[in-house]
């Protein structure tokens, strides 16, 4: 395997050093200098004008040609390189340098160690007193200077060489470069419609970079958002780093637990308030969440607190990290949950109540989640089936004990209560221990939340097997009684259609006798008049005037009876003009009596207006008859449109229809108010015949059109002080009326 070439030069320097001493200096492949090895004031100093660290300009003269030559070789070769007595003058002294130049191969970079040694060093000048040794010292010199010759002509042919290696390559490069123009004119081209691209792109990233700068201030919004939130959050917030020191809290903390912000933040959670948080177990939790779990949900903690007092407090911690997304810290949610589960064990006690109380009912009860799934049924429930309750949750105990014939009804109504929320209501044979099947009557109602979201459906069944036997038995008579009232009605129609032709022939058979004897006692007073006596006079007078009390009785008992054999067809028809020709009728009476008519706009309604006609006459007929005698009559007549509060109080009405009242109110002698209903039965008389003329049968024809109008009539009076007769009709005919 290739060996991964190491970049730490310097302890490839290191492990060279320390088997050869000399001090020297790492270049780079630009001769930078990027390590000094020792001392090297001896062949290096700082070169004059603006600083640099180029070894060639800091080596000393004489020394940077050979230091050039060198580096090259070593640089050509990788091998190391020595230059040998290199002359190099200090003061007066001459001294003779060797330079080692090593290339460092095992780094990514390109680096050189360059060692030197000072190998001799004499005086300048100075004659020696002895010629043998000054012969030395020129024999010396000359082979030094014949060396540097022999060196310097080296370097020259290593020189010429590259030289010549390098024409070369330069004419090589410039047929490249020849060839390279063509392909740059093309690649011109190509650039220049790059060129239109990259505008288009940058057109691009212009648009980009606004959607980014709007992104970002929507980034800034959202944050200074969740501050807002972690603010205004009503439950306490707190952070903590990865020693537990608290970084920050939020307003609700302080509030709920006190302290401030000065006390609170640096300090260890579990200092806060006296160590009230020293818990081991939310120790373990908090730990846990730094080392093993992102996150903790509903550790629940009670304890006493000094601000608060004793406090159930639900506590969930989440691993978060800080802005610079490096530090792991812990986010704490506190939430106060006293009240909470104050009531779930009150809840739970309740429930425990109901339990007892549902046990120790007769009635089969069962409970039932949101989809029907039975998981509870009562101790009754289970002693009437003879089953276990694990038995009855096994093997579902209702369908177990209901009647197979009607399991599938059941089913089908259930899944229909489920679907819709509606109640379940049922009646049922229901299986008891024996084996004997009695009815029951079952529902089966939902529990909701506050929001109506169905949460659980509680089920009961009642014994009502003798109700429903009794039951049975009566809807079997009710059957037969109502058949014979069927042909009761059948038969009392006949007769009422037996009658009412009965009241018709006689009527018009009693007229024709009552028309001769009106007649004849017409004749008898006007051609014998004058001569009866007093007596005979007073007797035709009694007899004519019974004639005309008979005819006025029959013409009333006939238009009583045609009223409900009458064609009752309903059109919609104005009051207001009933009135007018009924008040025009009685134009003579009214004029007679002085009487004054108050009136107010009545109602267009669906009425039948013959038999309206006919009730306006009676009731006008009535005012006037029984008014003051030394006092004018008033009659003032109105109407108003009943409320459905109103129509409610009347079991005759549906208050779910509209009404009108038309009110007829008169300042005659008026009835006592235990009168009140007597007036409107037929043949009822308040005043003797002598007093008041009449047949009594009016008002009971009143009654009767009102009523065959599906309204009400009645009246209210006080004697002596006038009369109030309240008439209330549908404004629609054709409805449902109760």
């Amino acid at each position: 395997n290739e060996q991964r070439p190491n970049d730490d030069f310097q302890r490839n320097a290191d492990d060279f050093v320390l088997s050869k001493s000399p001090a020297g200096v790492i270049v780079n492949e630009q001769m930078e200098v990027v390590q000094f090895r020792g001392a090297t004031a001896d062949w290096l100093e700082s070169p004059h004008g603006k600083p640099s660290m180029n070894v060639l300009k800091m080596a000393k003269d004489g020394l940077a040609l050979e230091l050039r030559n060198a580096l090259h070789k070593a640089k050509t070769s990788q091998k190391p390189i020595t230059k040998e007595g290199i002359s190099l003058q200090r003061g007066s002294w001459k001294r003779l340098v060797t330079i080692d130049v090593i290339p460092l191969l095992n780094t990514i970079n390109t680096y050189f160690l360059i060692q030197f040694k000072n190998a001799l060093e004499v005086p300048i000048g100075k004659k020696s007193g002895n010629g043998k040794n000054k012969k030395t010292q020129h024999e010396i010199r000359s082979q030094h200077l014949e060396l540097e010759l022999s060196q310097t002509r080296e370097d020259f042919r290593i020189i010429t060489e590259d030289q010549e290696a390098g024409h070369e390559e330069l004419l090589s490069s410039n047929e490249e470069l020849l060839s390279n123009s063509e392909e740059l004119h093309s690649l011109n081209e190509e650039l220049e419609i790059s060129k239109e691209e990259m505008q288009s792109t940058v057109e691009e990233l212009s648009a980009s970079n606004q959607e980014l700068s709007v992104l970002n201030e929507q980034l800034n919004h959202s944050q200074k958002y969740a501050e807002a939130i972690v603010t205004t959050i009503r439950e306490a917030l707190i952070v903590l780093d990865k020693n537990l020191l608290v970084k920050s809290a939020n307003s609700a903390f302080y509030k709920t637990f006190g302290g401030t912000v000065k006390v609170t933040e640096g300090k260890l959670f579990y200092e806060l308030d006296n160590g009230q948080w020293d818990i081991p177990d939310l120790r373990k939790l908090l730990e846990r969440t730094l080392i093993e779990k992102e996150f903790y949900e509903s550790y629940e903690v009670r304890q006493v607190f000094s601000t608060i007092g004793e406090r159930v407090m639900l506590l969930n911690a989440r691993k978060i990290f800080d802005e610079g997304g490096t530090e792991h810290l812990i986010l704490l949610a506190i939430e106060d949950i006293t009240v909470r589960r104050t009531l779930e064990d009150k809840l739970k006690k309740s429930a425990d109540f109901l339990n007892v109380i549902l046990d120790s009912s007769p009635l089969l009860t069962s409970v039932g989640d949101a989809d029907g799934t039975v998981n509870y049924y009562s101790k009754s429930f289970l002693a009437y089936s003879g089953l276990s309750t694990q038995d009855g949750i096994n093997i579902g105990l209702w369908g177990s004990i209901i009647h197979p014939s009607m399991v599938a009804e059941m089913r089908k109504s259930k899944a229909h209560s489920i679907k819709t929320g509606e109640d379940f209501r049922m009646d049922l044979l229901l299986k008891r221990h024996d084996g004997e099947y009695r009815w029951h009557s079952s529902q089966a109602l939902a529990i909701r939340d506050n929001d109506g979201k169905i949460m659980s459906w509680v089920g009961t069944a009642i014994d009502v097997h003798v109700q429903k036997m009794f039951s049975d038995e009566l809807e079997k008579k009710v059957k037969e009684r109502t058949q014979e009232l069927k042909e009761s009605v059948s038969d009392l129609k006949h007769s009422n259609e037996s009658l009412e032709q009965f009241a018709f022939v006689a009527s018009h058979d009693l007229q024709e006798p009552l028309r001769k004897i009106k007649t004849f006692s017409k004749m008898l007073s006007h051609d014998f008049g004058n001569t009866l006596p007093d007596e005979g006079k007073t007797l035709l007078s009694k007899i004519f005037s019974a004639s005309e009390r008979m005819s006025a009785l029959i013409q009333d008992v006939l238009d009583f009876s045609r009223v409900d054999s009458a064609n009752n067809t309903f059109v919609e028809t104005s009051l207001d003009s009933i009135l007018d020709r009924v008040l025009d009728d009685f134009t003579l009476l009214i004029a007679e009596k002085k009487a004054i008519i108050k009136r107010k706009k009545l109602p267009v309604l669906d009425v039948a207006p013959q038999q309206v006609n006919q009730l306006f006459s009676n009731l006008l007929s009535n005012s006037l008859k029984f008014s003051h005698d030394d006092k004018q009559p008033v009659i003032t007549i109105t109407s108003r449109m009943l409320a459905p509060t109103e129509a409610a109080k009347y079991p005759s009405l549906n208050p779910e229809h509209a009404y009108c009242e038309i009110r007829l109110e008169d300042n005659g002698i008026g009835f006592e108010e235990k009168y009140a209903e007597k007036i409107f039965q037929i043949f009822q008389r308040l005043h003797s015949r002598q007093q008041y003329s009449g047949t009594g049968i009016g008002l009971a024809l009143c009654k009767k059109i009102v009523v065959n109008h599906h309204g009400e009539i009645f009246a209210e009076s006080k004697d002596n002080a006038g009369a109030v007769f309240h008439v209330i009709l549908p404004v629609k005919q054709g409805q449902n009326v109760q």
